[in-house]
């Protein structure tokens, strides 16, 4: 089984790794984008009087933020496991090879406006509601308060 994984708020504790962007870059919440908004690096940068450069270089820390019990995902080493993740593709691509996911995973997608449903997955771990409705596919709610990569495991293999 193929098996799509949003990266955000799902794999990475993304709510940390923006505290420690405001502290490197004082107006980093302040000037970020509404949600419902595609994330363009270049322009944040620009809003917070920085280079697009800088804050590539400071997403390069994003390893202190990979979710911590991320190893129990090896226990699906009998499926495709791959992040399909929404935004900018260099910004998410940064962020997500140097988080230290890359070697749990098979595949990496980025979408920009098309649903998560790209990707040849058979089912899709979201922590967004409406990117679940759109991809389709029969998929897991992740609400990082209540579940954890155990959550992912037991979903997975309620399938089997």
């Amino acid at each position: 089984m193929i098996v799509g994984i949003d990266f955000d708020r799902v794999l990475f504790d993304t709510k940390s790794f923006k505290f420690h962007l405001e502290k490197r870059f004082p107006r980093y919440i302040e000037t970020y984008p509404a949600d419902k908004q595609l994330y363009q690096p270049s322009i944040h940068a620009k809003r917070m009087g920085i280079s697009v450069n800088q804050l590539m270089q400071e997403v390069k820390a994003s390893n202190q933020f990979l979710r911590s019990d991320v190893s129990v995902l090896d226990q699906l080493v009998s499926h495709n496991l791959v992040i399909v993740s929404r935004g900018d593709k260099r910004f998410q691509l940064t962020k997500i090879e140097y988080s230290g996911i890359t070697d749990v995973i098979d595949s990496i997608y980025i979408v920009q406006t098309e649903s998560k449903s790209v990707a040849p997955i058979d089912i899709l771990i979201d922590d967004r509601r409406d990117e679940l409705g759109r991809a389709g596919l029969p998929g897991l709610l992740f609400d990082s308060d209540i579940h954890d990569m155990q959550s992912i495991v037991s979903f997975v293999d309620s399938f089997e």
